[in-house]
């Protein structure tokens, strides 16, 4: 039974899904191999330094108030209207994009000032976070483009865009380690590297949406007004989110004293458990194109298991494995850090990748039953435990305690996450599904880590 989902709605989906896998594990596999090199290029202190600039940049798009997200939805809703209704959309939504890119990069280069660990030379300091600021700016336009090429179904254009700057990004870096041992240098280069791509993008959209083919009668409807009414609430979820998953670092270093040696380690260890988070959440955007251009849930919910079967079972065995050699991991990437502590903090870390994969799915269906602001409150919630227990996790156990911290979260917001959209949406079955996973990947895990 097809519950209505032809052959072709199937295979288009899976060419979505493909070329979203496509785009975030191209740069995954290369940052795993090049940030190492550049740690070990550059030493200690400069490798710190490069990655709480290059983390922000980053993690910048999750600060996009939300406009991304909106432009995905309403941009997939409004595909099959008039042709100029769609172009005025667009229009709009890449002047928002302008707008809040530039809010957010004052606010990204005052915040890199004041966060970052101080410097000797008065330029570096100075110049980090201006470079900083200005990485976000073009990190979170670049990330509402994507939105739009989403929202259009031009998911080929804009995996090959992402794969190739993600590949850039990591790769102008290693090769500015060889020759400068400046964090300032490194970010710099990330940054000049990106502008092509922005150009590039921006005639994808133009060609594309010059391409639609939309009749002249087809259905009028004002898909501008609310629009960052809309927004709001995706804004409010995304800086919650980003606070407790990749901006963490900064909360840390600030809130609960996080430095030295214990610092890199949890840095390096947060970075390849934020690049398997990117996995499955890369992974999504068809669906939640899907489910906006269906305008319910319904429709789309085989696609939504057939997903959730093809990922999920997947990052568990990789996890679980993952776990089973955390020491060789570390070993093997950063060498110079303590073995012990930093396997311990990746195993730890293991556990909120599991549970991330899975609260992808709730998220997903409480954003197309337009409930985002049930996910927000959640974490609003999460966030004022999540700062009380900051100084207490990582005064007694340092990293092991941010890396328990961070995964805590995470187990707590897919378990709400998974419970409050299978009640509101009434899928008990994807509830149980669901819930069934994060038991088994939580449980697996635990095990190997006690027996470690």
């Amino acid at each position: 039974m097809n519950h209505g989902i032809t052959k072709d709605t199937r295979n288009k989906f899976d060419k979505d899904v493909a070329w979203s896998a496509f785009a975030m594990l191209v740069p995954i596999a290369i940052g795993l191999l090049a940030l190492p090199l550049i740690f070990r290029n550059v030493g200690q202190q400069v490798f710190t330094l490069f990655l709480l600039s290059y983390g922000a940049i980053n993690f910048a798009p999750s600060l996009d108030l939300g406009v991304a997200r909106t432009m995905q939805r309403r941009v997939a809703y409004a595909a099959p209207f008039h042709v100029e209704t769609l172009g005025a959309l667009v229009a709009h939504s890449l002047r928002r994009a302008t707008i809040v890119a530039m809010a957010i990069a004052v606010f990204a280069t005052i915040g890199a000032a004041i966060l970052f660990p101080p410097q000797h030379d008065g330029v570096a300091r100075i110049g980090l976070p201006l470079v900083t600021g200005l990485g976000v700016s073009l990190a979170i336009y670049a990330n509402c483009q994507r939105g739009i090429l989403e929202g259009l179904g031009a998911f080929s254009r804009s995996a090959l865009n992402r794969a190739a700057v993600g590949i850039m990004l990591v790769g102008a870096p290693v090769a500015t380690s060889f020759f400068v041992r400046d964090a300032t240098a490194l970010s710099l280069a990330a940054l000049v590297v990106r502008i092509p791509f922005i150009w590039e993008q921006q005639r994808a959209i133009r060609s594309t949406v010059a391409g639609r083919v939309v009749g002249e009668d087809a259905e009028r409807e004002d898909v501008i007004s609310g629009f960052m009414r809309e927004s709001g609430w995706f804004a409010l979820l995304s800086i919650l989110a980003v606070a407790m998953s990749g901006f963490d670092r900064y909360i840390m270093i600030g809130w609960g004293g996080l430095a030295g040696q214990t610092l890199t380690t949890f840095l390096a260890t947060q970075d390849l458990a934020l690049r398997a988070i990117a996995v499955p959440a890369a992974l999504l955007p068809a669906l939640a194109v899907r489910l906006a251009a269906s305008n319910g849930t319904a429709a789309a919910r085989p696609l939504a298991r057939r997903l959730f079967l093809a990922i999920v079972p997947g990052v568990m065995l990789g996890c679980i494995g993952g776990a089973l050699i955390s020491p060789y991991i570390v070993h093997l990437l950063y060498p110079l850090l303590p073995v012990g502590e930093a396997s311990a903090a990746l195993r730890i870390l293991f556990l909120g990748i599991a549970a991330s994969a899975v609260a992808q799915f709730p998220m997903a269906r409480l954003v197309a039953a337009g409930r985002a602001r049930d996910a927000a409150l959640m974490h609003m919630g999460e966030l004022v435990i999540y700062l009380a227990c900051v100084p207490l996790a990582i005064g007694h156990l340092g990293a092991v305690g941010a890396a328990g911290l961070w995964s805590g979260r995470i187990l707590l917001d897919a378990a709400l996450l998974t419970l409050w959209s299978g009640y509101s949406q009434k899928e008990r079955l994807s509830m149980l599904q669901e819930g069934s996973a994060i038991i088994v990947g939580v449980a697996a895990i635990l095990a190997i880590g006690l027996l470690a």
